[in-house]
């Protein structure tokens, strides 16, 4: 949920974040110190951080002082936000060759999509400009090849109402295309004109042959991108991480796919992969869509989870 801040704690908190040297000062109490969150989540920065994913692999993000960039900073990947989505996405992205991050925000999971896997078309899709721009700066300083699309995945191709409700929001924003989503308040949202396309329309457009990893988190969206997927989904049927916390989206979702050969495992963030039955909401956040024949190597999976 968004945070509205006084005009006093706003102020108060721009004269924090122009105070200098707070980076330096933070990576020094970390080779000491990791506090915890509730700590954390006030020790807050602007500048680039480096992000190691392997021993081997590192990339460079800009800490705007939101949530996630902070968590990022003070945890690591694998310790913060979503650790065990983000360890199955590296998992994943070593066996896919096209990659799609549908809200990519500011480009965490694209950015980690091409430092796992160089050769990879990553496509990072974020339809807010405030974000899209943020997207834009971390992709050039890491001269990575990713596409960036300034446009929402969608169920139509066609000018569209995207709802922000980021107002004064302290460290992060919220916009959807969807009015009833639980995070938009109607009374509060501004409604800007974005150019939406279908998934379908998406593909051809791009020429892609075949889609191996998609993530996707459309804010309440996620069933509508599924509807604009219908003609290559079952052709291409790529493995999936969806943000699913709205349990009249699942019904509608699993419907949409239920002739594709999936199987359907929630994304536990503290304990790993749990096999589902039925499509429902995350314990956590995320589910995990996949291709049966993944299921051969869902061990490989689990351990990435631990």
């Amino acid at each position: 949920m968004l945070t509205k801040i006084p005009a006093t704690r706003k102020i108060i908190k721009q004269i924090y974040m122009a105070l200098p040297l707070k980076r330096e000062l933070f990576n020094l109490i970390k080779t000491f110190y990791t506090p915890p969150y509730h700590i954390t989540k006030y020790l807050r920065f602007n500048g680039f951080i480096d992000v190691k994913v392997s021993q081997e692999k590192t990339f460079k993000i800009y800490n705007f002082g939101w949530t996630v960039e902070n968590s990022i900073f003070w945890y690591g990947l694998y310790k913060g936000w979503e650790p065990k989505s983000i360890c199955i996405w590296i998992e994943l992205c070593k066996r896919s060759k096209v990659i799609v991050d549908i809200g990519a925000n500011t480009g965490v999971f694209a950015l980690i999509a091409k430092c796992i896997r160089p050769e990879a078309r990553v496509f990072a899709v974020e339809p807010l400009k405030i974000a899209f721009e943020k997207l834009l700066v971390n992709v050039k300083k890491n001269s990575y090849d990713i596409e960036c699309i300034p446009n929402a995945i969608s169920n139509t191709d066609s000018v569209v109402n995207l709802y922000d409700d980021s107002g004064d929001a302290e460290f992060t924003y919220q916009a959807s295309l969807s009015l009833n989503g639980a995070y938009v308040n109607k009374d509060n949202s501004v409604a800007k004109k974005i150019e939406a396309i279908k998934m379908d329309t998406f593909i051809e457009k791009y020429a892609l042959n075949h889609l191996d990893l998609i993530k996707i988190d459309a804010e309440f969206h996620e069933a509508e991108v599924f509807e604009g997927f219908q003609k290559y989904i079952k052709k291409f049927q790529p493995n999936l991480i969806v943000e699913l916390t709205d349990p009249k989206l699942t019904s509608k979702i699993e419907y949409l796919i239920q002739d594709i050969d999936y199987t359907f495992f929630d994304v536990d963030e503290q304990q790993g992969l749990k096999k589902i039955n039925n499509l429902r909401i995350s314990s956590s956040t995320n589910v995990l869509i996949c291709k049966t024949e993944l299921i051969e190597e869902i061990d490989m999976l689990h351990a990435a989870c631990k």
